[in-house]
């Protein structure tokens, strides 16, 4: 009856969010406890409106993380929860872009940077090596924007599998990537103009620092793009899980066995 073949539809989806939950309840509870550790730090450095935001955004992620492992109905989600998850995928938009902003402007205050040094290097060394260490902050709240993207990921498909309700976060890693070579090259580019001849410095001091700078800028381009890989493997897993289950048109195939008496026995996605 169409009643029944309505019940069993969306029991099929059901089903996937149990999958779901199952699959990847240990990838969600990882990437809320790298939030948990690294919030606080982050926080320091933001307004009271912000930190309310994030911290709020944190809670109703680990609510839900606790939802998932009850393997209950997402359809017994109250609607403000749901319009809740949708604000911190708002919200999320303004973190990242934010961020984005912060890593150009880094970038150009080192491009911008000129010879602070008449006869040796010493005081255009100290400034640069401070310029780079300013991306530090950055990478701890990039790091923060993905675990909190990884933990969005994975609550919208157990609560959404066919991808109807909620908005799709985007890191834009592209963009990232662009900032981070831009940053290496910059430095690197800087270190090569300012340390090439001195007056007073001996090759071998211009040497030491040019290496210290390249190799400093180096690490901190490689945490960038190491983060970057670990959020977009955990995503391409999740993607890969999904497709198993969901086809591209959105749809579940479920396998239905019925009783002697026409009632439903047994279902499965296969």
């Amino acid at each position: 009856k169409g009643g029944k073949t309505k019940q069993l539809a969306g029991g099929a989806f059901q089903l996937v969010s149990i999958a779901v939950a199952q699959s990847h309840l240990a990838d969600i509870e990882k990437s809320l406890s790298a939030i948990k550790v690294s919030i606080s730090e982050m926080l320091e450095r933001q307004e009271n409106e912000d930190k309310a935001r994030i911290t709020g955004a944190f809670d109703y992620l680990r609510e839900m993380a606790a939802y998932m492992k009850e393997l209950r109905c997402p359809d017994e989600l109250p609607q403000q929860k749901s319009n809740a998850i949708e604000a911190i995928i708002k919200d999320s938009y303004f973190w990242r872009n934010k961020l984005e902003d912060d890593m150009s402007s880094l970038v150009n205050e080192i491009f911008n940077l000129t010879d602070l040094d008449t006869f040796g290097t010493g005081d255009t060394f100290k400034r640069l090596i401070s310029l780079i260490e300013k991306i530090r902050p950055l990478l701890k709240r990039r790091q923060l924007f993905l675990n909190l993207a990884s933990a969005i990921n994975f609550v919208t498909a157990y609560l959404d599998p066919a991808k109807r309700e909620y908005s799709k976060i985007e890191v834009n890693e592209d963009r990232w990537g662009e900032l981070i070579n831009q940053f290496r090259d910059v430095a690197v580019n800087k270190a090569s103009t300012f340390m090439e001849k001195s007056f007073w410095n001996s090759t071998e001091t211009l040497e030491l620092r040019k290496d210290k700078i390249m190799s400093l800028s180096s690490d901190y381009y490689r945490t960038g793009n190491d983060q970057q890989t670990h959020y977009l493997t955990l995503r391409n897993s999740l993607s890969e899980s999904m497709s198993r289950l969901i086809d591209s048109s959105g749809n579940v195939r479920v396998a239905i066995s019925f009783d002697d008496q026409g009632a439903v026995d047994n279902a499965a996605i296969f």
